[in-house]
């Protein structure tokens, strides 16, 4: 090896559903040297606290078509693994797989459902997908009775670090509800 040191920082080690890349991570990395957890954040106060809600959703039929077709072209690809060009071709394949669970169409009906039944939608941060992020916030606007006032933070909308604080200290100060950005 080249270098004496390396240095790498991550939510996480072990990667969701990829065993075979966590195994590639530990040993280049020799293993967890240091930790630092969510609730350590919180408790030192260097993260606010927030509550985390999952609220699963069903992939249409045309959905979960397309879902199935890439998850058959990833098998395949995985299979011929070791060849590099097919291996590239099976993260393409992976990452479209992962965008229709991402867009999945039922996502913005149990958002307005979400939005409906809650009355203290102040301070909320809304991550969602470049292709979502319009119809989230058209979601907000027309939620009934009480519309949530949202603003964006995104490389388009607020190209400066001035344009992101200026929305940051909006959020804070209660001129509206919620920020949305782009995971």
């Amino acid at each position: 090896s080249l270098y004496k040191h390396r240095l790498g920082l991550t939510a996480t080690l072990e990667r969701y559903f990829d065993d075979e890349g966590t195994k590639i991570l530990d040993k280049f990395f020799h293993s967890t040297v240091f930790e630092y957890s969510l609730k350590d954040g919180i408790s030192d106060k260097i993260l606010s606290p927030y509550r985390y809600h999952v609220i699963p959703v069903i992939l249409n039929e045309v959905e979960m078509e397309k879902y199935r077709k890439e998850t058959k072209t990833m098998a395949i690809k995985y299979e011929q693994r070791s060849d590099p060009v097919q291996w590239i071709s099976f993260l393409h394949h992976s990452n479209k797989r992962a965008k229709i669970v991402k867009n999945a169409s039922q996502k913005f009906s149990e958002l307005k459902k979400v939005f409906q039944s809650r009355h203290d939608n102040h301070f909320g941060l809304i991550y969602c997908d470049s292709e979502q992020i319009k119809e989230v916030t058209k979601i907000c606007n027309n939620t009934k009775p009480h519309p949530i006032y949202v603003r964006r933070i995104t490389l388009k909308d607020t190209p400066t670090r001035e344009d992101r604080e200026k929305i940051t200290n909006g959020l804070v100060n209660g001129d509206y509800h919620a920020v949305s950005s782009i995971l």
